[in-house]
């Protein structure tokens, strides 16, 4: 049984309820808890738009306060897969009470969601300890918390002790344990991300962790919410992996072999495991006969599962701008192809490299004047100048040509634009390489550009 939680904000948008069915498809979900519903009644609720056209049954708490403008929590489950539901509700909770198919134990569910107010949440806690205080089985709460547990779930927002005590007080006093949680660190983003906090969670009991010891629980990106969806698997999807599936695949390419006569040379291959444990991967690796792969790894030049918020990650795209600007292929390229290394650098390879990720803000400081130093070498260092012997102009010297050339490529800095606490999609300067361009033209008028001779010979 997959479980889906999501504080919605609002129920009015049909995107949001065409948004939840797509999730709940993907990835067949039997119990939707959905928090903020902002309805004072059943008018225009149509759980159906959420569900589907399947069957289902609901359970619904209005919402209060002005207009209705705060709360209201809904439940939507498969009747096939949760049965025999007793509901108990409250304010700002709502407890569905049934058994999940193939278990013997009742399962108590609660849709939660807590105000902000401490006084209000001690009192919400000490309600649903005597809940589960009462009654006996497997317990499982998802919802909105309003509450973090420690300083490290909060970014660039407050963080109050004396709420988070009372939260971790309340949690293993009643056996309540959380599965780690993938996808990210934080369920609520907020002024465009630059406030965030964990405040939604799934909480289950020591009984149900048992029962579901290997479930995958899994936030997903905001799209019609500054919250995000929670979900647990607890079930197997049709695209989890297993022997069978290796089974069947080897024999697919076994197939594409005979029928193409392209071979994919298993031995060679890694066999990358996503939530997976690893006897699911050793097992998986056996079957096909290839190597285990682990993150990260580098495709098409680009770094995948590293925190490349952390400079360090971003060692092998600095190298890449290095080797670009090695100064041996100064002695075998004109001066136009220098100047057109030198925006293929600041121009097309930076845009393919940065359209992943954002590059952190110290990388541009670290790393700016080395790239500039390399350009700057690259174009005017290992020319070799001969003055042309004329009494109208003076004869120019190296020295004015470096100063020229600084001046110039000063304004062909390698920028990016500066999007929060990072940077985005690079830009040029091409105005700078006019610049540039019309500058070597006018020192041309005085100079002679004398290129290495070639060293090759044809016999």
């Amino acid at each position: 049984m997959n479980f889906l939680s999501i504080n919605l904000r609002g129920i009015k948008d049909d995107c949001k309820a065409r948004w939840i069915n797509e999730l709940k498809i993907d990835y067949k979900i039997s119990f939707i808890c959905i928090q903020e519903t902002h309805r004072p009644d059943e008018r225009g609720l149509h759980p159906q738009k959420f569900w589907g056209y399947s069957s289902y049954h609901s359970g619904f708490i209005p919402s209060t306060g002005m207009e209705g403008r705060s709360g209201g929590i809904l439940s939507i489950w498969d009747p096939s897969s949760f049965t025999l539901p007793n509901t108990i509700k409250s304010t700002h909770y709502l407890i569905t009470s049934g058994f999940i198919n193939g278990t013997t134990s009742p399962c108590h569910i609660l849709n939660v969601y807590a105000l902000q107010e401490i006084p209000a949440k001690q009192s919400l806690w000490n309600e649903i300890s005597n809940h589960i205080a009462a009654t006996h089985g497997l317990w499982i709460l998802l919802g909105d918390f309003n509450a973090v547990r420690y300083p490290s779930e909060r970014k660039n927002s407050n963080f109050n002790p004396s709420c988070a005590f009372a939260f971790n007080d309340f949690i293993p006093q009643n056996g309540l344990v959380e599965y780690t949680m993938h996808g990210g660190l934080f369920t609520y983003i907020k002024d465009n991300g630059s406030k965030q906090s964990k405040i939604d969670r799934v909480l289950v009991s020591q009984d149900f962790m048992n029962q579901w010891p290997t479930a995958s629980f899994t936030t997903l990106p905001c799209s019609f919410s500054d919250h995000r969806p929670l979900i647990l698997i607890t079930s197997d999807l049709d695209f989890a992996w297993s022997a069978t599936h290796m089974a069947n695949t080897s024999r697919l390419l076994r197939c594409f072999h005979i029928a193409t006569g392209l071979k994919v040379n298993l031995q060679k291959s890694n066999f990358f495991g996503i939530n997976l444990p690893p006897e699911s991967i050793t097992i998986s690796t056996n079957t096909l006969n290839c190597q285990t792969g682990s993150f990260p790894i580098t495709y098409l030049g680009l770094t995948v599962g590293s925190n490349m918020n952390l400079v360090k990650n971003w060692t092998t795209v600095i190298q890449t701008f290095e080797n670009r600007l090695s100064l041996w292929k100064a002695s075998t390229l004109s001066l136009g192809g220098r100047i057109t290394l030198i925006r293929f650098m600041l121009d097309s390879l930076p845009s393919y490299l940065f359209s992943l990720y954002k590059a952190p803000q110290s990388l541009r400081i670290k790393h700016r004047t080395g790239v500039e130093m390399a350009c700057r070498s690259l174009l005017i260092d290992t020319v070799t100048v001969t003055p042309l012997i004329s009494k109208e102009y003076p004869e120019p010297s190296m020295k004015h040509i470096r100063i020229a050339s600084q001046r110039s490529l000063h304004a062909m800095r390698f920028e990016l634009s500066h999007n929060g606490d990072g940077v985005g999609a690079p830009h040029s300067a091409p105005e700078s390489f006019n610049n540039l361009v019309n500058m070597l033209s006018q020192v041309a008028q005085h100079i002679l550009v004398v290129t290495q001779p070639d060293s090759w010979s044809w016999k």
